[in-house]
């Protein structure tokens, strides 16, 4: 396990590089390159005012919108991606509700059921269990091969358990937290790591052929 949690940390900082890499590199070629166009549209848009050719600057604004909406959209992606908007102004069940709507858009079937008084918990409780699920999501739509998920959320006296289930192909039994690591693949240490920071508790059933359930369960 020590190990695998080094092997863990390594990749995480390798990971963080590469994504600050990936966001400079989206940012630049779409979202810098849509404000380019924006600018070079309006500036042709005001010429063609100042020659009183207003059906030609009507049509360079209209494509500066489209232009400004496509890099807004392209903004709010990225923002999303860094820090869910959902979670920080609504809550941990719209933030997961709209984690299950992406699932299903992919075309599986995916169900959320909430039990118990929902409840705003320690914004560091929350964000841990919205990245939990968010992995255990990611890894069902990718790996598993099923056409079901479920994702089940109990808001109990006392704790918080939010459990993630498919109906795939499951986890090879030679594919343990520690061998998967070794392949580069952190999603199942780094849900449990994020979950004991939590002071939370995490466990993974699987069986091939079976599907996959990942339950995680939070004081709060």
């Amino acid at each position: 396990y020590q190990a695998s949690l080094r092997r863990y940390i390594e990749g995480l900082t390798e990971a963080q590089e590469a994504e600050r890499a990936r966001l400079s590199r989206e940012l630049h070629d779409q979202v810098v390159q849509d404000l380019v166009g924006v600018s070079q549209q309006l500036q042709l848009a005001q010429r063609s005012l100042e020659r009183n050719e207003c059906a030609r600057a009507i049509g360079d604004i209209e494509t500066a919108l489209a232009l400004s909406r496509t890099a807004l959209d392209e903004l709010r992606r990225t923002v999303h991606g860094l820090r869910p908007v959902y979670l920080d102004d609504l809550g941990f069940v719209p933030a997961l509700e709209a984690l299950v709507r992406e699932a299903r858009e992919t075309g599986m079937t995916a169900e959320l059921s909430v039990s118990g008084e929902p409840r705003r918990l320690r914004p560091e409780l929350e964000l841990a269990a919205f990245r939990v699920a968010q992995e255990a999501l990611s890894n069902a739509l990718r790996h598993s091969q099923g056409k079901n998920i479920t994702v089940r959320l109990l808001f109990g006296p006392r704790e918080l358990q939010l459990q993630v289930a498919d109906d795939g192909k499951g986890i090879p039994e030679s594919e343990s937290a520690e061998r998967v690591t070794e392949l580069g693949h952190f999603g199942l240490v780094g849900m449990r790591e994020r979950t004991q920071l939590a002071g939370g508790q995490l466990e993974v059933t699987s069986h091939p052929g079976q599907g996959t359930r990942v339950l995680a369960t939070f004081p709060g």
